[in-house]
């Protein structure tokens, strides 16, 4: 059966000579576009002191068509951009599982591309291309969310995750591109320093046919304040 070009054929492909030369330009660009963004998020950030970042604890259980069930935890990233509106990273491990975010995948393949066209002909202006390329591409989140306030204890937030990415070990093909729309109820204690957040989501691969299922699991989060005015002090 052919296989899928995987994530670690993707990894091992990356020339050593080339990833070093581009290193040093890697560095000053990612620390000029950090810059860049929190300045540009920050007002965004600071307009209500409810708005705040959650880093979650995670773990549920995963059934999607074609593959056995299996569980998986691993981290939530969820930073408000407005007071109901917020952008999420996941990272979650499991028995044969991994799941990122799609984008930095797409960035960091199409960016390496692009810098080694530069390394070829020797054009710093597309060497500096393709870092810039592959850095924006990896801030961007595989999802967003939305909350509904119901009190001041209780939340509704229906999201939807477009840009995921998975590794399922199989026979056959074992890495995916895919997507989710769910819920949560997030429950706030703590005075919302802390959140329990149960969820259920329906998910599918990009793959013909489809494969489909559905994720159960539940958040446990800290309030880790305004992301940007703490990086900024």
């Amino acid at each position: 059966m052919k296989r899928s070009f995987s994530l670690s054929q993707l990894l091992n492909s990356i020339h050593p000579r080339s990833a070093a030369k581009a290193g040093a330009k890697f560095l000053h660009w990612k620390q000029s576009l950090l810059v860049v963004v929190l300045l540009a998020s920050l007002s965004g950030f600071s307009q209500n002191e409810r708005q705040t970042t959650y880093l979650s604890i995670t773990g549920g259980g995963l059934n999607i068509a074609e593959f056995d069930r299996r569980p998986y935890f691993g981290l939530e990233l969820d930073v408000h951009v407005t007071e109901r509106l917020s952008l999420q990273y996941r990272l979650l491990f499991g028995d044969g599982y991994f799941h990122m975010p799609l984008a930095p995948i797409g960035g960091a393949y199409g960016g390496l591309l692009i810098i080694g066209i530069g390394l070829e002909t020797l054009e710093i202006s597309t060497l500096e291309i393709g870092v810039l390329l592959g850095v924006l591409t990896a801030l961007l989140p595989e999802g967003i969310s939305y909350s509904f306030p119901v009190n001041e204890q209780w939340a509704l937030a229906p999201y939807v995750h477009p840009l995921q990415f998975e590794v399922i070990a199989s026979e056959g093909r074992d890495s995916f591109a895919g997507g989710s729309i769910g819920t949560r109820v997030h429950s706030y204690f703590f005075g919302g320093k802390m959140r329990l957040s149960p969820y259920v989501e329906y998910k599918m691969h990009y793959h013909n046919p489809i494969h489909n299922g559905v994720s159960v699991g539940v958040n446990l989060g800290i309030g880790i304040g305004d992301l940007a005015d703490q990086l900024m002090r």
